[in-house]
């Protein structure tokens, strides 16, 4: 990523991937923002992606997690949203 241009290609952007649809991050609204769903594997209804989802769908893909490699990395990036991305 390219810093200035990343910011950019990310925030209130359509996803790419057809897989989980929605905007890539939404300021304020973690739950919903796809970034977020991809790293913690949590869907918006609360309930966590199934084992195949977990390997096609979660980052980095096929694991190791987030989760795994940088304990408290998700909390940190959803902390960021809910306090409304910003690009600093």
């Amino acid at each position: 990523m390219t810093q200035g241009v990343s910011y950019g290609n990310l925030v209130n952007v359509p996803a790419v991937k057809p897989n989980v649809p929605g905007i890539q991050i939404i300021p304020g609204n973690s739950v919903n923002s796809v970034l977020y769903i991809r790293v913690s594997g949590i869907l918006p209804d609360g309930t966590t992606l199934a084992p195949l989802g977990q390997l096609l769908l979660r980052m980095p893909q096929g694991g190791p997690f987030l989760d795994e490699l940088a304990p408290g990395a998700i909390t940190a990036i959803k902390t960021w949203i809910e306090e409304g991305a910003l690009n600093n």
